[in-house]
């Protein structure tokens, strides 16, 4: 990870912290008192090229929920083999109105400040999840060149509305973007847009128009390398 990158993360989230502090832990109070523990699901997951961690996120979803609705039992749509649909009726009803305000990650916070995620990135996958999508699309793993975020590109999207090859493309275009010429506006952008976003203050955009934003934070001379980059790797 670029060091400006990790800088970024690191003085954004603590400057934050007496906003995301008390949220936490009124969210944490308020899944316990209406569904019980546990209150954090942990899940191994895929964060960057060869490394797996434990991620954290607020319970949203029954107790047994990860047994019923995972990528071996939910087959997914021909052209979104990166995402599955989950059966509303498998969230609680404090765990739907979480995912609507997008606290679910709110204790990846943690995970920032210990430099196992990022607040910007590609959000990370699933064991399985990668393992099938690696067999059709060999280029997955580029979008892992970065440890996984909070939000990212895709989000800007909704992950439920774009095929896997544009979203690929988002991803991979935003990790070669922070290797080539990280600039930190791009990711202030990208978080700023995700906040207002449950506020009604922004809908989705298209993967075209998601893409010429973030090659607004590079020059020319760079843009030029990244898409070289990205035909290269997408071919």
């Amino acid at each position: 990870m670029p060091l400006l990158k990790r800088c970024f993360d690191i003085v954004v989230t603590l400057l934050a912290a007496p906003l995301w502090i008390p949220a936490m832990i009124i969210t944490a109070m308020a899944i316990l008192l209406t569904s019980g523990w546990p209150v954090v699901y942990l899940s191994k997951r895929y964060v960057l090229k060869g490394h797996y961690r434990t991620v954290f996120k607020f319970r949203t979803m029954v107790k047994n929920a990860d047994k019923i609705a995972n990528r071996d039992t939910v087959e997914p749509e021909p052209d979104k083999l990166l995402h599955i649909t989950i059966d509303k009726k498998l969230y609680t009803p404090i765990g739907l109105f979480l995912e609507k305000i997008y606290f679910t990650e709110l204790p990846q916070l943690l995970q920032v400040l210990t430099g196992t995620l990022s607040l910007v990135g590609n959000r990370p996958m699933p064991e399985n999840m990668f393992n099938a999508g690696s067999e059709k699309y060999p280029y997955l793993n580029e979008r892992f060149c970065l440890p996984g975020g909070i939000t990212g590109p895709a989000q800007l999207a909704g992950r439920e509305e774009i095929t896997d090859t544009e979203r690929l493309e988002l991803e991979i275009t935003y990790c070669y973007l922070c290797q080539e010429s990280y600039n930190p506006l791009m990711d202030f952008c990208l978080l700023f847009i995700t906040i207002l976003t449950p506020l009604g203050l922004f809908t989705n955009m298209s993967n075209k128009q998601i893409i010429e934003l973030l090659f607004k934070f590079t020059n020319q001379e760079k843009r030029a390398v990244v898409e070289k980059r990205i035909r290269e790797t997408m071919q």
